[in-house]
């Protein structure tokens, strides 16, 4: 499954947001064939991951990774500037530094909030592990219960036709 995503950096955004229809037609209104483009709050999910980083043997990474990985990683810093007297946070990176890695582990967060990472019933992958790891398993346990997407209100089918068409119901 493919998403299309944007990044945004304003504070207080979940990790994932609701789709929105990009494509519009002459009059201004989204198509129904339209793509759809989920926001992704950067900012929340930059703070989770960092606040993760800084804290010792929450985030494992594979051995052999270079340091130019870790300096993307940690590219950006929070500051706090003053806009029109009033404190705001935001995410600076320093002008030649690289951030690709800090940009995918957004992005890969997001990605594992939207297929249930959120969700999961931790419990029962753990048993589930154990039975896989203690030899072949035929079927699912009883207990497993599939965890669906998520799912967003659908307008209602509009009937064809107007008022003018309709409005005596064809007498």
């Amino acid at each position: 499954r493919v998403l299309a995503i944007k990044g945004q950096s304003q504070p207080g955004k979940g990790p994932i947001g609701r789709p929105v229809k990009v494509d519009i037609s002459l009059r201004g209104v989204p198509t129904k064939q339209s793509a759809l483009l989920w926001p992704v709050g950067s900012s929340y999910i930059k703070g989770w991951l960092m606040g993760r980083v800084r804290t010792a043997g929450m985030v494992h990474f594979p051995a052999g990774l270079p340091d130019e990985y870790f300096a993307q990683l940690t590219a950006e810093r929070l500051v706090t500037k003053h806009v029109k007297g009033m404190p705001r946070r935001e995410w600076v990176k320093a002008p030649s530094a690289r951030n690709e890695a800090l940009d995918a582990s957004v992005y890969a967060y997001a990605a594992a909030v939207y297929a249930g990472l959120k969700r999961a019933n931790w419990a029962a992958l753990k048993r589930r592990a154990a039975q896989v790891e203690s030899g072949p398993v035929d079927a699912p346990p009883a207990d497993a219960v599939p965890i669906p997407p998520p799912r967003f209100p659908v307008a209602p089918a509009r009937r064809p036709g107007g008022f003018v068409k309709g409005w005596n119901n064809g007498r």
